[in-house]
């Protein structure tokens, strides 16, 4: 038991009350309903980027050629009926696939021209170019 010279903290109630009464409202935590619209518009944004990178990585481009080797054969000249000039050249072109994947091709036919004048066609067989690779390819002129 305690004595009754031990101090007991306390306060006192006021001896005359405030002439507003005091009310205290608890509320509880609100949780705001889902914002709709913006969900919304973020799974679209995401479904337009996924599709716009698929198109881009799938889509099918065109293989690029380019002339890398070039080395003369033989020269000829005929004087009969007219005067013109034969050439024969080993060429070799190189064919790069910029797509993510292989490129198979039945035949490759190159138009050689010189100075906006065409000059005559290369034609190659067939053949396979992995993904993102390049491939040379010898023909003759």
């Amino acid at each position: 038991m305690t004595s009754k010279a031990s101090s007991v903290p306390y306060t006192s109630l006021p001896s005359r009350p405030d002439s507003y009464p005091q009310n205290v409202i608890v509320l509880s935590y609100y949780h705001r309903p889902p914002n709709h619209i913006l969900r919304r518009c973020l799974l679209f944004t995401t479904a337009i980027l996924l599709l716009s990178a698929s198109v881009y990585l799938l889509y099918p481009s065109d293989p690029a050629i380019q002339l890398s080797r070039i080395k003369l054969n033989h020269i000829r000249v005929n004087y009969s009926p007219e005067l013109t000039l034969d050439a024969s050249f080993s060429l070799t072109i190189k064919v790069e696939n910029r797509d993510f994947f292989s490129l198979y091709y039945d035949s490759l036919v190159v138009s050689v021209g010189y100075r906006g004048r065409e000059l005559g066609f290369v034609n190659s067989r067939g053949g396979k170019i992995r993904a993102r690779r390049s491939s040379y390819v010898g023909c003759k002129a």
